[in-house]
């Protein structure tokens, strides 16, 4: 590279490295990310699971509805003729 090269200029200036640098993390940081993360994986996997559950339970609730407002229309047919 040329005296002039602004490569050159740029890896002269720490302050510009710095600011375009990744942090760096510990071991103990990673590890508890990714612990964190595991964590948060086990939550959402909780979360989508009581999820199915609830929509199970509401479409059963939706058509035991459905049954007793047939049931009793056909019941009052019934008593009507």
């Amino acid at each position: 590279m040329a005296a002039g090269s602004p490569y050159l200029a740029l890896a002269s200036v720490p302050e510009a490295l710095d600011a375009n640098a990744k942090p760096v993390l510990t071991m103990a940081e990673q590890k508890e990310l990714e612990r964190l993360r595991a964590q948060d994986q086990r939550e959402i996997k909780a979360l989508k699971k009581e999820l199915q559950r609830k929509e199970k339970a509401l479409a059963e609730a939706a058509a035991l509805l459905i049954l007793r407002k047939k049931w009793d229309a056909f019941c009052s047919e019934d008593e009507e003729g």
